[in-house]
């Protein structure tokens, strides 16, 4: 789902420097706007602009099909009180970077952001066997950017094809995600629910989707009962995480992905879940992206904050 064409020029929180896949992501979906990037180096401080309204919207990973959910982030998603106004399924090629003329036996360091070595353990395996150090960094981006920097020649970075041009290095290995079929969901949060209203629509009747986050007030809200509910009305839950409670031994809070057919039994299940003895607390309701197969265009320039 694409915003609509507008000339006002918005302000859009990633995480990473320019090349990451959260620049893609933003990218992507803001295709029909005028956006000004604004990269941060951890997820703390994005949530943090959002909060403060220092940024307009962001995009933040929460799930991939090979690491799994980006739990991290769930919790700095509630504390920030941000709203959930769309989702982006994006394809993730990895790729293996170097300076120009740096041979693979060269390489005594490979950097990466956690997931993306994840991602990738079957190619970092047999070189983690030979001595190769894996180094975690905080960006798929800014590790490329550190090679670029430092002029590294026994380093390598694991990144986009993106970052590789932007930073005019090369690919020593392709696609070296341990799966072919690669996907990151993304969600485009915002920090005011009446910017959310005047981009999208107050009531739009193509929501189908919402995250929502369930917090069992006794040890009677059963999570089976819950569940129930949500068979009887034909919702489906395509994502769940529990988070731990704070201040409590007793039990977890957790957050559902729900799609629903009919927005109105949807409504109807959520305040019965409160006389199940559950605190309700929307996160966000948009349309639901299957995955959507977008194919990743090469930037023919990079935005400039």
């Amino acid at each position: 789902m694409s915003m609509q064409q507008s000339s006002k020029n918005i302000s859009v929180a990633i995480l990473g420097g320019y090349g990451s896949f959260h620049h893609l992501a933003a990218n992507k979906f803001f295709s029909a706007k005028n956006i000004t990037l604004v990269p941060f180096e951890t997820f703390l401080e994005l949530f943090i602009a959002i909060k403060t309204n220092s940024v307009d919207y962001a995009v933040v990973a929460v799930e991939n099909t090979i690491a799994g959910s980006l739990a991290v982030n769930y919790p700095l998603m509630i504390t920030a009180d941000v709203n959930i106004i769309s989702e982006l399924w994006l394809p993730v090629k990895h790729n293996l970077i170097t300076l120009p003329g740096t041979a693979l036996s060269m390489i005594t360091e490979i950097h990466s952001h956690p997931v993306a070595i994840l991602q990738c353990h079957d190619f970092l395996e047999p070189l983690i066997n030979k001595g190769v150090k894996i180094v975690e960094t905080s960006n798929t981006a800014l590790s490329v950017k550190y090679i670029h920097d430092t002029n590294a020649l026994n380093v390598a970075a694991i990144g986009s094809i993106v970052a590789a041009s932007l930073y005019r290095l090369d690919i020593l290995a392709e696609n070296i995600n341990t799966n072919i079929i690669n996907n990151t969901r993304f969600l485009i949060l915002s920090g005011s629910s009446q910017k959310t209203k005047d981009q999208f629509g107050e009531n739009c009747k193509e929501f189908n989707k919402a995250t929502v986050l369930f917090s069992p007030i006794t040890s009677e809200g059963l999570i089976y009962h819950l569940f129930k509910l949500l068979n009887d009305g034909c919702c489906k839950i395509t994502h769940l995480l529990s988070l731990p409670v704070s201040n409590s031994l007793r039990s977890q809070q957790f957050i559902a992905d729900i799609v629903y057919n009919d927005i109105s039994v949807f409504e109807n299940i959520m305040c019965l879940a409160i006389t199940y003895n559950y605190q309700v607390k929307m996160l966000g309701k948009y349309i639901h992206m299957q995955q959507q197969m977008c194919e990743l265009k090469e930037l023919q320039t990079i935005e400039e904050v």
